[in-house]
Formats: structure tokens, sequence, C-alpha cells
């Protein structure tokens, strides 16, 4: 794998991802064997969120 830098730090990629990071990089249109598929965008004021999760 390739070494990724992320600011001061340096460490190397990983060569398959866990169960888990699989499912999340789906949910952003990502697929087995660096396929890219459909991605449905979030389009919504970004404080929207915050005030639905803060509301009573």
């Amino acid at each position: 794998p390739e070494l990724i830098s992320d600011g001061n730090q340096q460490y190397q990629g990983a060569l398959q991802m866990n169960p888990e990071q699989a499912e999340t990089a789906a949910s952003w249109g990502y697929q087995p064997g660096l396929a890219v598929g459909t991605f449905r965008g979030i389009i919504q004021h970004p404080l929207r969120a915050i005030r639905e999760n803060a509301a009573p």
C-alpha cells in the first residue's frame, strides 16, 4: 500500500477495507474493485441537521 500523509503524520494505507469501512464507502457511492456507483447527494442547509437533532 501507499504511504498516506495527514498533516505531519504518515501511515501505511490498508490493502483492504473491513466490513464497516466498506459499508461507509458504499453509502458514498464507492464499490469493490475501484468502481464508482451512484451517489445520492445530500442537499440541505448545513444547519438543518443540527436543528432537527437539537429539537425536543
